[in-house]
């Protein structure tokens, strides 16, 4: 039986983690103003800082879209016979 892990960026795992336990990763939506960016795919960490740190405007961060989390969860369901999905969960 073989089993896949799933979560998102906002979890915070160390690269290291993620290749030794061969885990997944929805991109948490980052967004500039108008610009939107999914971290791991189009900004990575070096990226952000530079863009908080010269940016006018204020990071906001969303939950990945149901279209990445979608995606990913019917590729890793392909490859697997469980897939595990541990999500944050932002209340306001």
């Amino acid at each position: 039986m073989t089993v896949r892990i799933m979560t998102d960026s906002a979890a915070d795992i160390s690269p290291d983690l993620i290749k030794k336990y061969n885990l997944s990763l929805v991109p948490t939506v980052i967004r500039f103003g108008d610009e939107i960016y999914y971290e791991g795919i189009d900004m990575d960490l070096e990226q952000y800082y530079e863009k908080f740190f010269t940016s006018k405007v204020l990071p906001q961060t969303a939950n990945p879209t149901l279209y990445h989390q979608y995606e990913l969860f019917e590729k890793l369901g392909n490859e697997a016979d469980e897939v595990i999905n541990i999500v944050i969960i932002i209340c306001s």
